[in-house]
């Protein structure tokens, strides 16, 4: 019998007896509510689901749904036992799109893998399929499923469904001993080698814990895919000081330096002590990177509009055909408890974020996933509102039809009935951020060290993004396709620094001469005219005496820029080190010494098995603008279960 759990307000125990009695309910037809593709006029909320883009679909794996039964007011939550999937070649309407479903039988264990929530997709970067790693089971679902023995891998058969396999690793004793977490950071390079940051451990992710506190888990796990050998590398770098962070989303670009970059951001950072836990936001405004081969770590601080503190939210990757990198955040939930709703991009190599001024149809939301479909629209897949409690956050119905919600990356507009447009044209960077580059605005940069610098910048120090030619075709043999998993590719093209926009440069400089010929031929014409009226011009005037070069006296001060301060890569020491000394008041950096970490939040709860922990309300001390949220204004909610 799979879980199930009925739902009523905050009184889901009650909800299940009354289903069970009024429905007649017996083992033999549960089945009539075990729904993994609810029809859209009974669905009402998909929480904490995994998806990725392979060819011409998009597959949705692991997560919950929470539903009507025969239009009462009670609602059935049930496990996702599925792999779904929805073809994105052809254009369709969230509420009426065809989401197809590769069961997963219950009568043949250790045949495919049980359904987890919060866990992570690596896929291979043949095209040919994605792994499953991470996550935990549902409340009423015991982890004994939980392989140790190797990890899943689904094999696509091109019309979107598939079939799953146990992959096993070439060393099965050091495979044994990784915890597996649930909310971790996860990408997968295109080396072939796929990373897991972090995370929270329970003995409902991991079936070798038999305890219920949940715990902070240090580590970067890894896994090369061509030899199937594992790894727990230090985190510390990436989340100092302790090496552990939450709910923070992981970016492969793979557009920039010689073996693309991994990019971190969001989440939160937690100490080690499970009966004492105090945490603290990392800040966006302050970027972590590493070298998937090397494994050299690297921060950069952004300028613009940074998204304020949270975790949970989902993020997306997309490369422009004038150089540049995108990276969209949206929603999540703050430290207070609050859901958003709000977007924002952030931009490479300028570092420098922009909020998008559009409200989502959806509501506030966190727990979602979110994948890159098509050519230029972000599809966002389920969500919850956590700072609503247990009960509540299933119960409040999803605006998104079938919890499918549709962004514009290039206009920055939500659909408002749920059109996906299999023939929207090719992604060119948002308006907002073409006019930032068209500012020279990448030439003030100030770069944390000269090394990062030249996997952006090109030695010359002329680069500049071709954000003038956003709107031309990218060539070949550089075009990127990220699948919201970090399986986007990239083959050759010009240097580190994506596409250089030498025309940019060539452009502004036939925009100055062609203004300049227009100017003087008009004086020109102008003094001719007056000369042919007998006007008396003088051979010096004082326009002209004004572009003769200034005095020394006069010219300003060139601006110096400070010592350029080189990481090591291998400690988060260094890293602290290398960094201004600035107020780190909440949020704070990923990348400071314990010394200088504010670490002053309290949690309500321990986890229970059933019942996650919480901040406590009121207790941080908040940075600027973090009480209220730039979507709602509204202050935090009261603490409430995770799950």
């Amino acid at each position: 019998m799979r879980p199930r759990l009925g739902l009523q307000g905050g009184v889901g125990a009650l909800a299940l007896v009354l289903l069970t009695c009024t429905q007649g309910t017996t083992a033999a037809d549960d089945g009539m509510y075990e729904i993994d593709v609810p029809p859209a006029k009974i669905f009402n909320r998909r929480v904490k689901p995994r998806a990725t883009v392979i060819g011409d679909y998009v597959y949705i794996d692991g997560g919950e749904i929470a539903h009507y039964v025969n239009a009462t007011p009670f609602y059935y939550v049930n496990t996702n036992n599925s792999t779904l999937s929805i073809d994105i070649s052809k254009s369709w309407y969230a509420s009426t799109v065809d989401i197809k479903a590769t069961p997963k039988p219950e009568d043949r264990p250790g045949t495919v893998p049980i359904s987890l929530n919060a866990g992570g997709i690596w896929n291979h970067p043949s095209g040919d399929g994605f792994y499953w790693w991470g996550g935990y089971v549902s409340a009423r679902t015991r982890p004994d499923g939980i392989s140790k023995e190797g990890i899943w891998r689904f094999t696509v058969d091109g019309r979107g469904g598939g079939s799953w396999a146990l992959e096993f690793p070439a060393n099965p004793t050091y495979f044994k001993t990784l915890a597996t977490t649930e909310d971790g950071a996860y990408a997968v390079s295109r080396n072939k080698t796929a990373f897991w940051l972090g995370g929270h451990g329970t003995h409902r992710t991991d079936p070798a814990r038999v305890d219920a506190i949940g715990v902070a888990v240090t580590g970067l796990v890894t896994y090369d895919m061509e030899t199937k050998t594992w790894q727990n590398e230090s985190s510390l770098g990436l989340a100092p000081p302790y090496g552990t962070i939450r709910g923070a989303r992981m970016e492969y670009v793979p557009t920039f330096g010689p073996n693309g970059l991994m990019v971190v951001l969001g989440g939160f950072i937690w100490n080690l002590e499970p009966n004492s836990r105090t945490e603290s936001a990392a800040d966006f405004s302050n970027v972590t990177l590493f070298d998937p081969v090397t494994r050299k770590q690297y921060w950069q601080t952004t300028t613009g509009t940074a998204p304020p503190a949270r975790y949970l939210h989902c993020s997306v990757g997309v490369a422009s055909p004038g150089g540049t990198y995108e990276i969209f955040v949206f929603g999540g939930i703050t430290m207070q408890n609050q859901a958003l709703e709000d977007l924002y991009v952030l931009s490479l190599p300028g570092f420098v974020w922009s909020r998008a001024q559009a409200t989502s149809p959806g509501g506030v939301r966190d727990g979602h996933t979110c994948v890159l479909a098509g050519k230029r629209q972000m599809l966002s897949i389920g969500g919850e509102n956590d700072g609503l409690g247990t009960g509540p956050r299933y119960v409040e119905r999803d605006l998104f039809s079938q919890g499918l919600g549709i962004f514009d990356l290039t206009n920055l507009t939500w659909s408002t009935d749920g059109h996906y447009d299999a023939e929207a044209e090719a992604y060119k960077s948002p308006k907002i951020v073409q006019e930032w580059y068209a500012k020279a605005n990448l030439s003030k940069i100030a770069w944390t060290s000269d090394e990062l610098k030249s996997l952006f910048i090109t030695a010359n120090g002329t680069s500049q993004p071709n954000q003038v030619n956003n709107d031309t075709t990218p060539p070949s043999d550089t075009t990127t396709k990220d699948t919201g998993s970090g399986g986007g590719e990239s083959t050759g093209g010009l240097s580190s620094g994506a596409k250089i926009a030498i025309g940019v440069v060539a452009a502004m400089i036939g925009v100055a001469l062609a203004i300049g010929a227009t100017v003087y031929m008009t004086k020109r014409r102008y003094r001719k005219k007056l000369a042919a009226e007998g006007v008396y011009i003088p051979s010096s005037s004082r326009e002209d005496k004004l572009q003769g070069d200034a005095s020394p006296e006069s010219r300003p001060a060139p601006r110096t820029r400070g010592s350029e301060r080189e990481l090591s890569g291998s400690s988060w020491e260094a890293a602290a080190a290398a960094k201004p000394r600035v107020d780190y008041s909440t949020p704070v950096s990923l990348n400071k010494a314990p010394s200088e970490l504010p670490i002053h939040m309290a949690y309500s709860e321990l986890d229970t098995g059933d019942q996650d922990w919480r901040p406590t309300n009121g207790q941080p001390q908040r940075g600027p603008g973090e009480l209220e949220s730039p979507a709602t204004g509204h202050g935090p909610t009261s603490p409430s279960p995770l799950k």
